[in-house]
């Protein structure tokens, strides 16, 4: 079933990659059903959207089903597969060889996003920009994974080699492919009620934030 669902969403991927990249469109939006990996419950979505060529990246999104009152470190990796849930998503994007950092760091993967922190409730809201990176292209987000982990990502201020490579952030708890859509008013967004685990998910919508307040955004 797994596989039959992965080659369903590779196959709407590459078909919406490719009008994207021939009509040179923008902005660009990209979107993640983040799904549960064996063992832990969390599950969510992320909008990515990329409003011109060299334009920063917003990202917004809702998680769930986390332990409440923590901190999760959060990271695109390397590789769109999810044949094997989330263990199967390399390492994180880290294109130029650089150390691991925040995502506002000099120094960092292109991959790195930093933290998110649960609320009481076990609810984590997203929302941040990412400098510097693209949503297409062959260094691009589009195709990759998102992967959320179960502990806070030291930002590589740690002094070992795991908190120069991965933060010490720990096990894989969710991930998600990213993939692309055309620009629209309407995203997914989970029930707090729902149980996801990978190949199972039954998004509803939302409006972000940052789609909210340009009042430019193009449908079609």
């Amino acid at each position: 079933m797994h596989s039959s669902f992965v080659c369903l969403f590779l196959t709407v991927l590459v078909a919406n990659l490719s009008w994207t990249v021939l009509a040179g469109d923008y902005p660009v939006v990209g979107i993640v059903l983040l799904q549960s990996a064996p063992r832990f419950q969390a599950f969510g979505s992320v909008v990515l959207i990329q409003k011109d060529e060299g334009a920063p990246i917003n990202v917004e999104g809702i998680i769930l089903n986390l332990k409440p009152n923590s901190r999760f470190g959060l990271h695109v990796h390397e590789q769109g597969d999810l044949t094997n849930a989330c263990q199967s998503t390399g390492a994180h994007f880290n294109p130029y060889g650089k150390q691991h950092g925040s995502e506002k760091s000099v120094e960092r993967h292109w991959g790195d996003f930093g933290n998110i922190m649960s609320d009481a409730s076990g609810t984590a809201r997203l929302m941040v920009t990412i400098e510097d990176v693209s949503l297409i292209g062959a260094d691009g987000y589009i195709g990759r994974a998102l992967v959320l982990h179960e502990r806070e990502d030291d930002l590589g201020l740690t002094d070992n080699e795991m908190s120069r490579k991965t933060g010490n952030s720990g096990e894989r708890l969710a991930c998600g492919v990213i993939g692309i859509r055309r620009p629209t008013d309407r995203l997914p967004l989970p029930q707090p009620t729902q149980k996801a685990t990978l190949g199972q998910q039954r998004p509803l919508s939302f409006v972000p934030t940052f789609q909210q307040q340009s009042q430019n955004m193009r449908t079609v």
